[in-house]
């Protein structure tokens, strides 16, 4: 598989990401990030470096959840719900990135290989699922700023 044939809707896009290179996955027009089990970052795409504003230190080996827009409990408590019920297959919508606090977001979480989940970040979606009834901004105390990282 080439990075040409992926896109942000089909169906096992995780599985589609375990047979990718990092420069492939770079090229992909949506963010793409990968963790481990205790949230430590395996992957972050040049993409969504761009796209979201992030401008700290490499975050691969850091605590997602510490350096990202989605660190608060609501985004992180969705996933570990998810994943206690076994395979995740989510799809959020939210509110918020370090470049625009107001930015709607639909973001995808699949299980991958070895307890590896694989985030995906689409901005500005045009059908704007983030307002639809699953939607969420960003949590009350929770700021995106370029320090955060």
């Amino acid at each position: 598989m080439t990075a040409d044939g992926v896109d942000f809707d089909m169906a096992n896009l995780a599985a589609a990401m375990e047979h990718l290179t990092a420069a492939e996955i770079d090229t992909l027009p949506f963010g793409v990030i990968a963790i481990d089990r205790f949230g430590a970052v395996l992957v972050y795409s040049r993409t969504e470096r761009k796209q979201s504003g992030y401008e700290g230190t490499d975050p691969v080996g850091q605590d997602f959840f510490n350096i990202s827009c989605f660190g608060g409990a609501g985004f992180r408590g969705h996933i570990e719900a998810a994943r206690q019920q076994g395979k995740v297959d989510l799809e959020i919508g939210w509110f918020g990135d370090f470049a625009d606090p107001g930015r709607a977001l639909r973001i995808r979480v699949q299980s991958g290989k070895a307890d590896k989940l694989w985030l995906f970040v689409q901005r500005d979606p045009e059908d704007d699922v983030s307002r639809g009834p699953g939607g969420r901004r960003s949590e009350p105390g929770r700021r995106c700023s370029k320090t955060d990282g």
